[in-house]
């Protein structure tokens, strides 16, 4: 439940994903400390951003990334053979 909420929190602010854990954007932004690359928190990422946010409308689209999985992936990174498609905005797996 609180992972689902905070997806939320950032879909409310514009977020297609989450762009990093909520401590993350709080020590970030709050305490104005530096990006921490080795963030193991989780965070919960849709594998299809483009279907609706809905409690009932989730399963099979949910993957639960570390936070330090998630920067990369923003930043055009492949992650275990895993990328975002920005245009797509759906997360990719390549073979």
């Amino acid at each position: 439940d609180e992972l689902f909420c905070e997806m939320c929190f950032f879909a409310r602010l514009g977020f297609f994903q989450p762009p990093s854990c909520l401590e993350c954007v709080y020590r970030e932004s709050i305490e104005n400390k530096e990006i921490r690359d080795n963030c193991c928190n989780p965070v919960v990422w849709r594998r299809n951003a483009r279907q609706l946010l809905h409690p009932q409308q989730l399963e099979g689209n949910l993957v639960i990334l570390e936070c330090q999985s998630v920067r990369k992936l923003l930043n055009g990174q492949e992650i275990d053979s895993h990328q975002w498609d920005k245009l797509q905005q759906q997360l990719i797996y390549h073979m």
